[in-house]
């Protein structure tokens, strides 16, 4: 089983400028750093998606040169505009080109953690500068980058706060789901697939479709990634009927973008179709928590959007079996959501994943499906074995605040720098 070395923490604390752009994420990370002893400084600015951003630029600028970096809302500069930069790195949740351009003409180190998947500003010809230190949770990726020369990339999970969590798991009562999925179902998410289908040739379409229905019976192996099943004369006549519009300095294979936005129309057929068999064999059972708009599923209780801080947290804790079908544009790594899910005390059952099965043990700490078979299968017994089920989300809940919980993880990127 895969371990995340221990890293012992420096004597010395930093000033970490910490680029928050309001993600989930950001309040467990921030108080992780303080918790850490370090100096965090906090900015905001909205970017605009492009390569050149003037605006931004500068105030990335400002912000490295002000002693003290954010007001209350993370826009207001305070302290005299110094000569020096007065921060000893940035940090930011996802990579961003411009603010790793600011800091390769400053000498400033920049740490970057990369959660969403795909990301295109990873193409940037800036991932190259040396100030860079770009930490990627799924080592296919990291293994893909690293083999094209960028030597700037690290491989690193995600991490949790288990601090949090276990606050939250003694203010809660157990149960009160027994099926639960939280998240996006990608029916209108920037499926680029559905906006192109009805426009691509029949044949084609027949094929594609055909692909995607091969590649929804199995979970853990890419088959739209393998050019037998997708052949390169599909993928340029697929391109034939898409338009990219991307900055100049993104080195972006199209191709694989192709192949992404496939992976990305299977994961909507892999949710629509197991939550569809799991309502019909559970119905009024099932739960659905996510932001956006989806058709109603028979059996399925569509109940909103559970946050990242508060309300996820709870549904983990109180649902019987918590369901993670991984979006497969993450080739190997772990998502978040199921770290989450076993932090917050909850029982996994997810769509297996070559990294899940590597740092957990697969029926001891969380239940891994190779197919959708597997999985109703697994969620009709769970259902039915309180105390194995119980067991088993211990186990995972342990193993997940003992080797992911951000004071472990976060030493890792800080004490490197």
């Amino acid at each position: 089983m895969a371990v995340i070395p221990s890293v012992s923490r420096r004597d010395n604390r930093l000033r970490i400028l910490y680029f928050d752009w309001n993600e989930f994420t950001g309040p467990d990370c921030q108080e992780s750093m303080r918790r850490l002893g370090h100096t965090v400084g906090i900015w905001k600015h909205l970017w605009n998606c492009r390569s050149v951003d003037e605006l931004f630029s500068e105030r990335t600028r400002q912000a490295l040169f002000c002693s003290q970096a954010a007001g209350p809302d993370g826009r207001d500069f305070r302290g005299v505009r110094e000569s020096a930069p007065q921060w000893d790195v940035v940090f930011s949740f996802n990579f961003y080109p411009i603010i790793s351009e600011v800091c390769e003409q400053s000498g400033v180190p920049y740490l970057s953690w990369t959660f969403d998947s795909p990301y295109l500003p990873l193409t940037s010809t800036t991932n190259r500068n040396r100030v860079n230190t770009i930490y990627l949770f799924d080592r296919a990726l990291y293994e893909r980058m690293r083999d094209q020369g960028i030597g700037t990339v690290r491989y690193l999970p995600l991490a949790v706060n288990a601090g949090r969590m276990k606050t939250m798991r003694n203010a809660c009562d157990r149960y009160g789901h027994e099926i639960s999925f939280v998240g996006g179902l990608y029916a209108d998410k920037n499926n680029f697939y559905n906006d192109i289908a009805g426009d691509l040739p029949v044949f084609l379409r027949g094929m594609i479709e055909d692909a995607l229905e091969l590649q929804t019976g199995v979970f853990g192996r890419d088959l739209l990634g393998d050019p037998a099943v997708i052949t390169d004369e599909m993928i340029a006549e697929i391109r034939r009927h898409l338009s990219f519009s991307v900055p100049e300095v993104y080195q972006i294979d199209y191709d694989e973008l192709v192949r992404d936005m496939l992976r990305t129309q299977a994961t909507e057929m892999d949710r629509f179709s197991m939550l569809e068999a799991l309502g019909r064999a559970h119905p009024g059972q099932v739960d659905l928590y996510t932001r956006w708009n989806s058709p109603p599923l028979p059996g399925v209780n569509s109940l909103g959007y559970a946050s990242y801080l508060e309300k996820m947290p709870q549904v983990f804790y109180q649902s019987k079996i918590n369901l993670n079908i991984t979006l497969r544009t993450i080739r190997t790594g772990m998502p978040l959501r199921a770290l989450d899910v076993m932090a917050a005390g909850g029982f996994l059952l997810s769509t297996w994943q070559q990294e899940l099965e590597e740092y957990f043990q697969n029926g001891k700490e969380l239940i891994l499906a190779r197919d959708p078979e597997e999985m109703l299968f697994y969620a009709d017994w769970f259902l039915q074995h309180d105390a194995d089920r119980e067991e088993i989300a211990r186990r995972g809940c342990e193993r997940v605040c003992e080797q992911f919980d951000y004071d472990r993880v976060l030493p890792e990127i800080l004490d490197g720098a």
